[in-house]
């Protein structure tokens, strides 16, 4: 189940957070590029349905772990798979800033997921 933190104004993945202890929020350039640098897992992905299952487990466990978290606060879970990985990622959604394309069709060499926590 992933581990949340929340650091001021930001929830973060709390192993990615404190692997990165040397990297600020306050050093990025804006609230997208911390998301970014923090809110990542990279999971194997062989084109089975069990590694598919293993991604899909670990973005429904995200998705309901930021809905406790952060009760007045939305976000967006993204789910890309493609050999040989599957990436889950998430960001709160900030008016003006968005991490993935409003045609999800656009993306060729991978299948994408959004989650929301509303």
């Amino acid at each position: 189940m992933p581990v949340l933190a929340v650091v001021g104004e930001f929830v973060l993945l709390k192993n990615q957070y404190e692997a990165n202890k040397h990297v600020s929020p306050a050093d990025l350039p804006d609230k997208r590029a911390t998301n970014a640098s923090f809110n990542h897992v990279h999971i194997p992905f062989d084109g089975t349905g069990a590694s598919l299952k293993s991604c899909l487990s670990y973005a429904i466990a995200l998705q309901k772990g930021l809905a406790r978290i952060a009760e007045n606060r939305r976000f967006l879970v993204i789910v890309s798979v493609s050999d040989p990985e599957c990436t889950v990622r998430f960001h709160q959604l900030r008016q003006g800033q968005t991490w993935i394309a409003e045609d999800l069709e656009g993306y060729a060499e991978e299948a994408v997921l959004l989650l929301g926590t509303d």
